[in-house]
């Protein structure tokens, strides 16, 4: 973490701040997630909730890919063993966020 003498944040005002970014952050997700529907006559309870946990995991999966590690956690996840080119990627990824 860099210090910057000429910058004083309490902890209290960066919590404080952080938690307004992050019911900012919720109210933009949640105006961009699909609206589940009702329920349809005649259909079963179990073909509903399926339907709902196929919207949520579709609305989940968009919402991961926002994340500056999602390139790395795919990586991860999909690669066994990882390859050279996997590990230097992973490691860019790293880089590419300690200077941001």
């Amino acid at each position: 973490m860099h210090h910057h003498p000429h910058v004083h944040v309490r902890k209290k005002d960066f919590f404080k701040i952080s938690s307004k970014l992050m019911e900012d952050l919720s109210e933009v997700i949640k105006k961009h997630l699909p609206k589940i529907r009702d329920q349809k006559e005649g259909e079963t309870t179990p073909e509903y909730l399926n339907h709902i946990n196929v919207e949520v995991d579709k609305a989940h999966e968009d919402l991961i890919q926002l994340s500056p590690f999602y390139k790395i956690s795919k990586i991860l996840k999909t690669s066994k063993p990882l390859s050279l080119k996997d590990i230097k990627e992973i490691f860019n990824e790293v880089k590419k966020h300690q200077s941001a």
